[in-house]
């Protein structure tokens, strides 16, 4: 499966210049405020671009520029490709990688004039105007960028089919099959209903023929010989997707009742927008993925609201996304959203006046520095340590258990706070 390995960012939001590194599977974590929000956001804007604000220029003097590396695109994801998307894409492509980027030069500019550039191999790796195609092409490689925000309105978000909502990019997943099993159905039942209310059904319907000859009766007045009859086109199955929606209910107390999702909690929000996700998680399970097409799943604190015991759901459905046709990213404030052997993918944001949204070293190229040693790196990768070290600012280093024991302790009664405070 393809991805987005590198996001290199200019100018955006809390971002004055930063570069990140993605896998599959990619927790953020930081402080309130660090800027996790603006590095998903800025990765939302690269493949779904639109005007931005002022409000989301670091520095409204200086122009916003955001940057990609897509690796893994293999001869399977061009074949999985329209014909013309890959005869467009595969000559900018160099040992599986692919580089774009765009740019707005100044606030409110509209969509049409954001610059796209793509890295042409061809030319000293330079960035290029990007030939005719190109936009087409890549938006095949990502059609769809899913983000899920944090504070959004969880009850519009699964109450409402829209092109935004998490009900309405869910139903574009499933579309297809669903389209393929029932459109010849739908078409058949409403083809009679058609004849009598398209503007020249051979039953057409009695009251729109009076109407018909009343209309061409007083046109005749104006234009002789010119017709005009009444037509009232059937929708096609679209029509009817488009304004799916949920509907909730619970049994638990006696009671039966069903309704929008508004009507619940936050937390009964949040669960069935993250239950959304998890039936795309077997969805894709038992049909595979697509070779051709990559969907960004990105998640601001999908935790929220959740009992501890539905965010292990969270993880588990997430984690059977990525790879199968899903990169997931999200930001997050628990450990329990982070298995062991996501640690050393998690990226660990930060915000300083000088710098301002930064990623620290990767763990991933830390654990390189103690590869050869198995012990130690079995003991710094246990979830529970896992948990402690990738939220904390400074680590002390103990010889063992005595001291791990005694010194949360020691200094509790020596500061009069504890290490977490």
């Amino acid at each position: 499966m393809h991805r987005i390995s590198t996001l290199t960012v200019h100018n955006f939001k809390a971002i004055r210049y930063g570069t990140f590194h993605f896998s599959d599977y990619t927790p953020l974590v930081g402080y309130n405020n660090a800027g996790k929000s603006s590095v998903l956001e800025a990765l939302t804007w690269v493949i779904k671009p639109s005007s931005i604000p002022e409000t989301s220029f670091n520095n409204s003097a200086e122009e916003v520029s955001v940057a990609v590396e897509v690796t893994g695109i293999t001869d399977a994801v061009l074949d999985g490709l329209a014909d013309n998307h890959r005869n467009k894409i595969i000559a900018f492509i160099d040992g599986g990688r692919l580089s774009f980027r765009r740019t707005q030069t100044a606030p409110g500019q509209s969509a049409s004039q954001i610059r796209l550039e793509i890295i042409d191999i061809n030319e000293g790796n330079d960035w290029v105007a990007p030939p005719t195609g190109i936009p087409a092409a890549l938006s095949a490689l990502f059609p769809e960028v899913i983000f899920v925000g944090a504070m959004e309105n969880a009850a519009d978000d699964v109450g409402k089919s829209t092109s935004s909502s998490t009900i309405g990019k869910l139903i574009k997943q499933i579309v297809e099959p669903v389209r393929e099993q029932y459109s010849a159905q739908i078409l058949a039942s409403l083809t009679p209903i058609a004849d009598q209310l398209s503007a020249r059904g051979v039953n057409k319907d009695q009251i729109l023929r009076d109407v018909d000859e009343t209309i061409e009766r007083y046109l005749a007045e104006f234009f002789p010989g010119m017709s005009a009859k009444t037509h009232i086109p059937m929708p096609e199955i679209d029509d009817f997707l488009k304004k799916a929606t949920i509907k909730v209910s619970e049994n638990r107390y006696g009671d039966d009742l069903e309704g929008d999702a508004a009507t619940m909690g936050h937390g009964a929000q949040r669960s069935v927008q993250i239950a959304l996700i998890n039936a795309l998680a077997h969805i894709r399970r038992n049909d595979g993925g697509v070779a051709g097409r990559t969907v960004l799943l990105l998640l601001d604190e999908p935790e929220l609201y959740l009992h501890p015991q539905a965010i292990a759901v969270v993880r588990s459905a997430l984690k059977k996304l990525s790879g199968n046709g899903f990169q997931i990213a999200f930001t997050t404030h628990t450990g329990e959203m982070i298995g062991a052997e996501d640690c050393t993918k998690t990226l660990i944001i930060r915000r300083t006046p000088e710098n301002g949204c930064n990623a620290l070293t990767k763990m991933e190229d830390a654990a390189g520095a103690i590869a050869d040693l198995p012990n130690q790196a079995d003991t710094l990768f246990e979830l529970s340590n896992s948990k402690e070290f990738l939220f904390s600012d400074r680590v002390i280093l103990v010889e063992g258990r005595t001291e791990t024991t005694i010194l949360p302790h020691l200094y509790q009664k020596i500061r009069g706070r504890s290490l977490l405070e």
